[in-house]
């Protein structure tokens, strides 16, 4: 089996991303909450939506 850990998120997420990608990602409260993820993936983000958007919206 590969060892499939990556030094940062960063390097786990390279070439990964596209856009209308929908991510899901949580936690615990802080227990479990990928924090450097969601930093990683928040600085990725080239529009940003506060609802959830439905493909009649996109069309």
């Amino acid at each position: 089996m590969s060892d499939k850990r990556r030094p940062s998120a960063t390097l786990a997420l390279e070439g990964l991303l596209f856009d209308g990608m929908t991510i899901m990602s949580g936690g615990f409260g802080l227990s479990g909450n990928p924090e450097h993820l969601n930093a990683v993936l928040a600085s990725e983000v080239k529009t940003s939506r506060s609802s959830p958007t439905t493909a009649a919206q996109l069309a």
